[in-house]
């Protein structure tokens, strides 16, 4: 290597050690999603939705969008968005800039981060996408029930293999915090 050439840097995936179960995360990705979860926090009418659109990184504000239009086209759109479903003029939304701009700013709109059961159903940590976890660690992800409900997460007790394996693909496996994630931080 010459003066001149950077060192490779090592990508640097993390785990925060919940006792039973891990959550990996590659720290820039569960910044991202905490802060995506925050902006849309901060939405309360679709006016603001479209002002995060002109003002925050398309990184951040895009993940909302496509949320929306998840719950839009899954057909609990309507009624979570303050639409009677029964209404005949219910807009037929194609596009994600179809729906963004349907309703006028001024109505209110509340984007829903967790299920009726109180689960993260936007920037979940336990999404092994959403968190930056690599392809080739993802079949350490198994399902976990608790009383009232399930999840998926790599055992604790997988935490050396888990290691060998990231080591192995060029990544630093360090220990993280619940702080660091979105939903707990």
């Amino acid at each position: 290597m010459t003066p001149n050439e950077a060192a490779p840097v090592a990508r640097v995936l993390k785990f925060a050690d919940r006792e039973s179960d891990v959550i990996l995360y590659e720290p820039g990705a569960a910044t991202r999603a905490r802060r995506s979860l925050c902006l849309a926090g901060s939405v309360s009418t679709w006016g603001d939705l479209r002002r995060l659109r002109s003002s925050e990184p398309a990184d951040l504000v895009d993940p909302i969008l496509d949320h929306l239009e998840e719950e839009w086209a899954f057909g609990y759109g309507a009624s979570r968005f303050g639409i009677d479903e029964d209404d005949q003029d219910l807009p037929e939304v194609k596009s994600l800039d179809e729906l963004s701009s349907t309703f006028p700013d001024e109505r209110a709109l509340s984007i829903r981060v967790r299920d009726d059961d109180g689960e993260p159903s936007f920037m979940d940590p336990f999404d092994p996408e959403c968190m930056g976890v690599p392809n080739e660690l993802r079949h350490f992800y198994v399902e976990h029930r608790g009383a009232m409900s399930i999840w998926f997460a790599p055992e604790s007790a997988d935490i050396p293999e888990i290691r060998r394996a990231a080591e192995g693909l060029g990544w630093r496996f360090e220990e993280g915090t619940l702080e660091d994630l979105p939903h707990w931080g």
